[in-house]
């Protein structure tokens, strides 16, 4: 089970920080030493990995893993022959290079699972211990483009550091420079045509191209369905479903289709999750992937809790009320002829003798559950 693995990749953990604390700092370390470490460090993982395996959403099955990964390199620094860490980064060997790409990709998965908790400390502090890793980000990135240049193996793995250091050097996607996410989105691909069925990929990529003003909704299909293609993270099922919501209001009837299926298909799975209902994005009044505007972009609360929306990058949606259960549920049929949940007693007021059919407008959050309204307002 979930809880004996992690229990076993604790134990090793253990043992692991116990050698390490012992050879921390010591430049003439035994190479057998070392690589006894290294080995231990891959059995640890194997154990984490058939945690998160076993139980996705157990966050200790990534946090423990980050945290030994990190040590890890901060302990090969220690023994280096490097004065800063800048120079051991330029120059990392292939495993520590692939244990840095690993633990990137683990806080990213942490990030996607843990949206709502802004402030969760876990995730935070495996975060910073990955950003202090890097002294000048600039010369990190110089270094490893030039690697790109020679022959090696693991290039992917260096496209995706280049990728990551980027966005750390902005610290945040959403401040990546436009010329910055133009390089990511082409060293990203170049990584999706050698490592096709690797999702985390086309994860990276998405990123990026929210960001572009270039890529359209149906090139982002065609990513993201491939995503779906090699990964259960539910988050790939999730946007597929978005984008194709996105293309049934601006009149694909197909994606209509589609997004319905998916929409199905994702609540049924989350039906026990803990946010389900929750709008991780909300439809935008940008254009191609600029639509989709997060949950930290969208709204906020005032003193009351009440939700404020944020009308410069929000867009209303037209539909007809088509169904209210009572002053706590109901559905609106949008324009497109998808369905959006909503509370009638929100606002307006709506009631079931005298607003069926009635035509409304309406902000539209994206949940795991399906499509939500919200501050509807009658137009007749």
């Amino acid at each position: 089970d979930s809880l004996l693995y992690h229990m076993k990749g604790m134990c090793l953990r253990a043992i692991v920080r116990d050698k390490i604390n012992k050879l921390l700092g010591n430049k003439n370390a035994p190479q057998s030493e070392v690589l006894e470490i290294y080995n231990i460090i891959d059995e640890c993982g194997e154990a984490f990995e058939e945690c998160r395996i076993i139980n996705p959403s157990n966050e200790h099955g990534y946090i423990s893993h980050i945290q030994i990964l990190v040590n890890v390199i901060d302990f090969s620094y220690s023994i280096s022959r490097f004065k800063n860490k800048t120079d051991f980064l330029r120059n990392l060997n292939s495993w520590l290079q692939e244990k840095l790409d690993l633990a990137e990709e683990l806080l990213d998965s942490m990030k996607l699972q843990t949206q709502l908790r802004m402030n969760n400390a876990y995730v935070e502090q495996c975060d910073l211990s990955l950003q202090e890793l890097y002294e000048n980000y600039s010369l990190v990135i110089e270094g490893w483009n030039n690697l790109l240049t020679k022959t090696i193996t693991d290039k992917p793995i260096i496209r995706r550091s280049i990728i990551r250091a980027y966005v750390r050097r902005a610290k945040s996607w959403d401040t990546v420079d436009t010329k910055d996410i133009e390089k990511i989105l082409k060293l990203i691909e170049e990584n999706i045509q050698e490592e096709p069925q690797k999702g985390n990929n086309i994860y990276l990529w998405f990123q990026a191209a929210r960001q572009s003003d270039r890529i359209d909704i149906n090139t982002a299909i065609d990513k993201v369905s491939n995503w779906r293609a090699t990964s259960d993270m539910d988050e790939s099922l999730y946007y597929l479903g978005v984008l194709h919501t996105i293309q049934a209001i601006e009149g694909t009837s197909i994606s209509k289709i589609k997004a319905e299926k998916i929409i199905r298909e994702l609540s049924e799975r989350k039906r026990n999750a803990p946010y389900r209902t929750h709008c991780y994005e909300w439809f935008g009044n940008g254009y191609f992937l600029k639509r989709l505007v997060p949950y930290k972009n969208a709204i906020s609360r005032d003193d009351t809790n009440e939700l404020i929306f944020n009308t410069e990058l929000l867009e209303k949606v037209t539909g007809k009320i088509s169904f209210i259960k009572g002053p706590e549920a109901g559905n609106i049929e949008l324009t497109c002829g998808l369905s959006a949940f909503f509370i009638p007693a929100r606002g307006y007021g709506f009631s079931r003798d005298k607003d069926l059919n009635r035509n409304v407008i309406f902000y539209l959050g994206f949940s795991y559950d399906g499509l939500r309204a919200f501050d509807v307002e009658a137009v007749d």
